[in-house]
């Protein structure tokens, strides 16, 4: 009895299903490997512009003022964002976005820090504390927001590899089973079988007989004449 053939295109669903989840895995822990191993950007000179032209990267805590200076330093795989504002009384506030990923910046997290005369307020969004792994420097932070069109092409990159890493091996495998005269997709022994019969396990057509099957036209008989 032949087994019931699942639909290619629901095979090819559950491929492309898979792939993007194991893509996004995989954009996600590359962002952490930068977060945790990539070198931090050197700091950049503040540019002044004028207050209220910044967007914050997130809600400042309370209290807070606009900042009026900004800069922008990027490196391999790390890129930050400074927003800082001197106020009088040396009251200094600096927030900070670090974006991190590759080949596209995809997660980000955001520092809050208040200086003054009598104590430092930080306050961390977006983050967790990293933990100490091997060869990783101290006082790293593992960013937890995606930034939507970075993640959504690292995603479907690594999708793309992983799905044509697949497809690869499956059509190297039907190969080397098609040598050996067995199934390409079943692995069944088609010894004594004719090249265009279908496969007893599994029902599949051989697709090395495929061609010569489909849309050949048995040719006319023709009966010699006879002589009367």
């Amino acid at each position: 009895m032949l087994k019931p053939i699942q639909p290619r295109s629901r095979t090819w669903t559950v491929k492309i299903t898979l792939s993007l989840l194991v893509g996004a895995v995989i954009t996600w822990a590359v962002a952490w490997w930068c977060a945790l191993y990539g070198a931090l950007p050197r700091p950049a000179s503040m540019i002044d512009t004028t207050a209220g032209s910044l967007q914050w990267p997130a809600p400042p805590p309370d209290a807070w003022r606009d900042p009026t200076a900004s800069s922008t330093s990027v490196a391999r795989l790390i890129t930050r964002q400074s927003y800082g504002l001197i106020s009088p009384g040396h009251h200094l506030f600096h927030a900070e976005q670090s974006e991190f990923g590759w080949p596209f910046r995809s997660l980000r997290s955001v520092h809050f820090m208040h200086l003054s005369d009598a104590a430092i307020t930080e306050q961390r969004r977006f983050s967790l504390p990293a933990p100490r792994l091997w060869l990783s420097p101290l006082n790293r932070y593992l960013p937890l927001a995606p930034m939507p069109m970075g993640f959504a092409l690292n995603t479907l990159l690594a999708a793309a590899l992983i799905l044509g890493l697949i497809e690869s091996a499956a059509l190297a495998r039907r190969t080397l089973r098609a040598r050996r005269n067995r199934c390409p997709f079943c692995n069944y022994d088609r010894r004594g079988l004719a090249p265009a019969a279908h496969c007893p396990e599994c029902g599949m057509l051989n697709p090395a007989a495929r061609p010569a099957v489909v849309g050949q036209v048995s040719p006319p008989s023709v009966q010699p004449p006879t002589d009367t």
